[in-house]
């Protein structure tokens, strides 16, 4: 099936619905202003008819990213364990120091200081907007990101 496409900007007509992406949540972060602002992405007024929705992201989540990547305006999202790299983690974590995030990490906060930067970097990490800790694996953004700095990030 095929969905009706739209420049970035344009996206801003919709209040609801989803938002078709290349390589989904993860692809959108990766882009720069100039590659948001110039692609062209797909609409769906209801959840997209396609076996699986990780290319897809909700039309509240796109504005969020797009005013930040385009605008500097920092994202106001609910990070349900997102999975995401390091290197994306920080800029996140850099624009939203005011949010309550946290960062899964196997055995926390020790176990992230004895990471080496390379695999910091390219590690996978869960992002979660919690108002606490769901254990001791879950490391504060705050930390974390004082730690990628630390680090040399």
């Amino acid at each position: 099936m095929k969905y009706e496409k739209s420049k970035g900007k344009d996206i801003f007509k919709y209040k609801s619905g989803w938002v078709g992406t290349q390589k989904g949540m993860k692809g959108f972060l990766e882009k720069t202003s100039n590659q948001l602002q110039e692609g062209e992405y797909e609409y769906c007024p209801s959840t997209p008819l396609r076996t699986s929705l990780k290319n897809w992201i909700s039309i509240y989540d796109f504005q969020q990213i797009y005013n930040w990547k385009t605008k500097g305006i920092p994202p106001v999202i609910r990070w349900n364990k997102k999975k995401l790299d390091g290197i994306i983690l920080y800029k996140i974590l850099l624009a939203c120091s005011s949010q309550s995030l946290y960062i899964g990490v196997g055995s926390g906060l020790d176990a992230l200081k004895k990471m080496k930067k390379e695999l910091i970097a390219s590690r996978t990490f869960q992002l979660l907007t919690a108002d606490g800790p769901p254990n001791r694996n879950w490391v504060k953004g705050n930390d974390f990101r004082k730690v990628m700095e630390e680090k040399g990030f």
